[in-house]
């Protein structure tokens, strides 16, 4: 699915992206995923999404992020009868992390710098809910 912008990605969290985005998609028999990519090619960051069987993806933040993590955001959402995580974090070496999901989709990044945190939070700061219903 395109947009006039760019492309539209993910399950239930629609992922809008700007045209010209670095994209890469993939999918196997019970997930599909994709990436949005900041930076030149050497030094590329991803942002991560995933969509799969709830067994793949608990919607919970890993505890090993948690771990290394010196601030803390964390926010939770609800939608009709689901509900689901947006935890924001900077580490110890000064990059960030952030984490959006619900039990069988998630959207990630992980240790990239305040620019790529910057670019990858205005596209999770406008993901949108679908209800199936």
């Amino acid at each position: 699915m395109r947009s006039a912008l760019g492309k539209v990605l993910g399950g239930r969290l629609k992922l809008h992206t700007p045209k010209g985005a670095i994209v890469k998609k993939g999918q196997d028999i019970d997930y599909s995923n994709y990436a949005v990519g900041f930076g030149a090619k050497k030094s590329r960051v991803w942002l991560q999404g995933i969509v799969t069987l709830p067994v793949a993806t608990s919607g919970k933040v890993p505890d090993n992020w948690l771990s290394a993590s010196v601030e803390v955001k964390r926010k939770t959402w609800k939608f009709a009868d689901f509900e689901g995580v947006d935890v924001k974090r900077k580490l110890s070496n000064g990059n960030y992390w952030r984490y959006l999901g619900q039990l069988g989709e998630s959207i990630k990044y992980y240790d990239v710098p305040a620019e790529a945190a910057a670019y990858f939070d205005g596209l999770l700061n406008n993901v949108c809910f679908l209800d199936w219903r």
